[in-house]
């Protein structure tokens, strides 16, 4: 309350006496009835409209449903039509019993086939009589009749003929010209399959018609019977038809008769009535199916909702009117009562006034629900920066000057009053000159006769001193907290039992578990032989357990600290998973990239891991006679048929699966001439594995004698990957041929990381060409050395065994560690280099394959610390 000129706070003023009678008491009841009804009409109108949607979308999920059922029913029967095309064209003088046994499977696929018919082209002329037919009965071709003689079936054979697909008549009418009119679906059949893709030998190659009737009554029912029930109608019509014969089916013709079929007949009559509608283009026709709800379906789909909604809101309306009318009639009482306790209140207030005024800290007290501020001490105007009048003006100061984050927790607080019965909060208000300050309250509920609460009453203390005192400390926990959180690895913290203490977010996303799953458990469940208390091995891979149970590589660094609860260590963790697929992918866009580059200047031909053609280079195209458009999407032995020079068999298995290949060959061209050419096939691959398809390169005849010719100056060269991926398919193909075993040597250079970053990339060739001249030098005779790798050499010892090989091993390493690299002008730094061989023999696969084996076998022999490996290829 506000001060007196002496400093004391004040009471509020109390409120003024009420009149001694309202007027106008029942004008709230009758305007309270008028609008109730108005809303009750407005809320039934609503809700008959919300029906009468639902009821329009349940039609038309039905009507779709029934409009897809009716295509799958269609597409199986002409299926079946197809099967007998298939069947005729490779036994065309069938028997009666064989075609009906042929037949009666046929008709089971779809209930809408009527029949089924074979009419072979009479010899000479355009005549079909029909040879073959079943069932015999109700069907609207006899055996020896001719279908051409009807004017639409004819139209319909020569469309099949000249378009080798399946054609649908219009509807013809059946034995004895009833009304019962049914379409014919053609197939043609023709002596030879390639009259199907070349259409100038379809005429001469036409052996006859495939023939088969459909009824549309069985095709809808068959299609109604695959939904559940519905109350929708469907009516089927042929739009290619002519006018007055577009009618195939209608639900009511055969209740009704000829008149109703004669109104329904065309589409255009429909116009008045709610429908959906579909067009299906097939068989070189055009039907329209259409779908129409049964007479009254939307409206006793309306339900008693909205007529049960009108009674509720009348009753309410009803019951609100009289409510009104009790409520405004004692409303004197009510304000008689409210100035009473009004006194009461004031004559509280000057007592509590001399108790609390000298205090420092805030004394308040106002009504239970807030709105009405009733005492407030002096202090105020001291802790809030606001003189105490203001906030009897506005009694939302004191809330509005609470900070913005801390006003919800003490509005709940102050809401619980009355069943907590107190409450005891921290909180910052923002005073009137900008300063933010720390408030602890104490508020407890003041009760009255009857133990109801009818007042609350509060202390406000300044805390802001103390407060600053634990700032600094907060925010650096603050801060490290954050620091962990959103550190890119995992981080975890474990007891000295090794139990799980903490774990970020980060080691949530890794692990695939929230931090609730794992703390207490053991961290040897989710890094199995781990042990913190031992210090790991520097760049050691270990092995994680996501909670799915699936496995991934990770890296562990360890540190421990001292806390208040003993020892405890932090174990960061660093998912290799990424860095290992790039790996991969790198290596794959590798060896695509180094083919592509070594084949600019030949012929390339790339598939996919399909095997199908996915490009053709401008000088592959020429030497194959194709254009690249016509070569994408087709099998690389359609595109590129390639015979062995000694057979004349076609090459095989020019897919991913053979592994790389190379050798000489004859190119058979589209136009049917042969080209003498060699070619290098090499696998696009990720370690263990081909994936990506193949890159083929083709060289045109002087250009495979040369390189023949140059195969004892490329021995005594250090050769390219491709170069010694060809040498190695030589080697092994001579290996079927004689038997003779060979030893392939990998070898894998460490370090060169260390030139590269000092001295880049030149730097890096530079050692490497050096480096290749001294391997080379200390090869014995026949021996072959390629670069295969950006750090990687391989030796092809031809004609020696694994055990005569393995004596060349530590020459190749000694010839590596002494070899010195200065870098940066002045260091001297020696290379380490991991070695390993595996045999070569008949039952190896192909060059490609044994790269990969002897990679696996170095990769083997530096994780056995230096030993040999010698496993074999697969």
């Amino acid at each position: 309350m506000p001060n007196t000129p002496r400093g004391n706070a004040r009471t509020a003023p109390a409120p003024n006496p009420p009149p001694s009678r309202l007027r106008g008491v029942q004008m709230p009841a009758l305007l309270a009835l008028v609008v109730g009804v108005l809303l009750s009409a407005a809320v039934c109108a609503w809700l008959l409209a919300l029906e009468q949607e639902r009821a329009q979308t349940q039609f038309e999920r039905a009507a779709r449903d029934r409009f897809l059922s009716l295509a799958l029913e269609l597409e199986q029967s002409l299926n079946a039509l197809q099967g007998l095309s298939a069947y005729m064209r490779a036994t065309p003088n069938v028997g009666d019993e064989a075609f009906a046994a042929v037949a009666r499977p046929l008709l089971a696929l779809s209930p809408a086939l009527q029949s089924l018919v074979w009419a072979p082209r009479a010899e000479g002329a355009e005549r079909f009589p029909v040879l073959r037919v079943y069932p015999a009965d109700g069907a609207p071709f006899a055996a020896g009749s001719d279908p051409a003689a009807n004017p639409a079936v004819a139209a319909a054979i020569r469309t099949a003929r000249d378009t080798a697909r399946v054609v649908l008549s219009e509807a013809v009418a059946g034995p004895n010209d009833t009304q019962a009119r049914v379409p014919v679906a053609v197939m043609p059949v023709y002596r030879n399959l390639a009259a199907f893709a070349e259409e100038k030998r379809r005429a001469g190659e036409f052996a006859g018609v495939a023939l088969a009737t459909l009824d549309p009554r069985r095709l809808v029912e068959a299609a109604q019977a695959r939904l559940d029930p519905a109350k929708v109608e469907l009516r089927l019509f042929d739009l290619s038809a002519p006018k007055g014969r577009q009618l195939l089916y209608h639900p009511l013709v055969e209740n009704l008769g000829a008149p109703l079929a004669g109104y329904l007949a065309e589409p255009d009559n429909l116009g008045g009535i709610e429908r959906l509608s579909q067009q299906l283009e097939l068989g070189q026709r055009r039907w329209l199916l259409v779908a129409t709800p049964v007479a009254g379906q939307f409206l006793a789909q309306s339900g008693w909702r909205p007529w049960w909604g009108l009674a509720i809101g009348l009753a309410l309306t009803l019951a609100l009117a009289f409510y009104l009318h009790g409520v405004v009639g004692r409303s004197a009482q009510v304000e008689a009562m409210v100035a009473r306790r009004g006194a009461e209140l004031a004559e509280s207030e000057r007592r509590l006034r001399q108790i609390v005024e000298p205090s420092p800290d805030v004394h308040w007290v106002c009504t239970v629900d807030g709105a009405l501020l009733l005492y407030v001490s002096p202090a105020f105007e001291r802790v809030w920066g606001y003189a105490v009048e203001a906030a009897f003006a506005r009694p939302s100061l004191r809330r509005e000057s609470i900070y913005p984050d801390d006003r919800e927790p003490l509005r709940r607080a102050f809401r619980a009053v009355a069943q907590t019965g107190g409450y005891e909060l921290e909180y910052r208000i923002v005073r009137a000159d900008g300063e933010v300050r720390w408030i602890r309250e104490r508020a407890h509920a003041v009760r009255g006769p009857g133990d109801e609460v009818y007042r609350i009453a509060g202390v406000a203390e300044d805390i802001s001193q103390r407060r600053a005192a634990d700032v600094g400390l907060v925010d650096s926990e603050a801060r490290l907290r954050a620091l962990v959180e959103a550190a890119g690895d995992g981080i975890i913290t474990v007891d000295e039992a090794g139990a799980i203490e903490s774990f970020n977010a980060t080691a949530e996303r890794q692990f695939g578990l929230l931090a609730a799953e794992v703390l207490g458990r053991p961290l040897v469940e989710r890094i199995p032989g781990f042990d913190p208390h031992r210090a790991p091995e520097h760049g050691r891979q270990w092995e994680g357990v996501r909670g799915s149970g699936q496995r991934f590589p990770v890296v562990v660094s360890v540190g421990d600290m001292e806390g208040r609860s003993g020892r405890c260590y932090v174990c960061i963790v660093h998912d290799l998973t990424a860095l290992q697929q790039a790996a991969a992918a790198g290596l794959r866009e590798r060896d695509r990239a180094q083919a592509i580059v070594v084949s600019l200047e030949a012929a390339v031909v790339t598939t996919d891991p399909y095997g199908r053609v996915d490009y053709l280079s401008p000088r592959a195209a020429e030497l194959i006679g194709r254009d690249a458009a016509e070569a994408l999407g087709r099998t690389l032995p359609e595109v590129v048929p390639l015979r062995d020079l000694r057979t004349g068999r076609e090459l095989e298995d020019l897919t991913v699966r053979a592994g790389g290949r190379s050798g000489g060959c004859v190119l058979v061209r589209s136009d049917g001439a042969t080209v003498p050419v060699s070619y290098t096939l090499t696998p696009v691959r990720v370690p263990g594995t081909l994936i990506g398809g193949v890159v083929l390169t083709l060289r045109e005849g002087a250009a495979a004698e040369a390189d023949g010719a140059t195969d004892g100056a490329v021995a005594a060269a250090v050769l390219d990957r491709p170069g010694f991926v060809a040498r190695l398919e030589r080697a092994l193909g001579d290996s079927r041929l004689d038997g003779r075993v060979h030893t392939l040597i990998y070898l894998k250079l460490r370090q060169l990381g260390v030139v590269a970053a000092t001295d880049g990339a030149e730097a890096v060739e530079r050692v490497l060409a050096e480096l290749g001249e001294r391997l080379r030098a200390a090869l014995p005779a026949g021996g072959a050395l390629g670069r295969v790798g950006s750090d990687e050499f391989a030796v092809l010892c031809e004609g020696r065994a694994l055990a005569a090989a393995e004596l060349l091993l530590p020459v190749l390493r000694h010839a590596v560690e002494e070899h010195r690299v200065t870098v940066q002008g002045h260091h001297r730094l020696s290379l380490k280099a991991d070695l390993g061989a595996i045999a070569l023999d008949r039952d190896c696969g192909g060059a490609l394959e044994a790269l990969a084996a002897a990679d696996l076998a170095c990769h083997r022999a530096r994780a056995a610390r230096g030993k040999v490996s010698d496993a074999a290829t697969g």
